[in-house]
């Protein structure tokens, strides 16, 4: 008797504003002010289509990345943008919240309800 062996596939995706999600973190002024690991934003690779100017993108990243940022920020495609960390506790406790919070209300773009590009 031949006994085939289990095979069990798990699909598993976490979403922009869910508890152990990381990448970049959508800031508004709905949101509460985002506790950042270091003062001054991080940057890899200077890139003359980000200057000095450009806007700096809040990210959640797994604990010990931010330290060793040059290794890990070509995987969130952000070696050239200057990079906030957020804490991560802020992050679950404030932000997914806050986030589920603005998201469960019905908001509109002229008269048809906005698409979030993140849904």
């Amino acid at each position: 008797m031949f006994i085939a062996p289990a095979v069990s596939q798990v699909n598993f995706s976490l979403n922009f504003g869910q508890p152990g999600y990381y990448g970049r973190v959508e800031m508004s002024d709905y949101y509460p002010r985002p506790v950042v690991l270091y003062q001054q934003p991080v940057i890899i690779e200077r890139s003359p289509a980000y200057s000095y100017g450009a806007q700096p993108v809040y990210v959640n990243v797994p604990p010990g990345q931010a330290r060793n940022w040059s290794r890990h920020c070509s995987s969130y495609e952000l070696c050239n943008r200057p990079v906030y960390f957020v804490d991560n506790n802020w992050y679950e406790r404030s932000y997914v919240p806050a986030y589920r919070k603005y998201k469960g209300k019905k908001h509109y773009y002229g008269n048809k309800p906005y698409k979030y590009q993140y849904d």
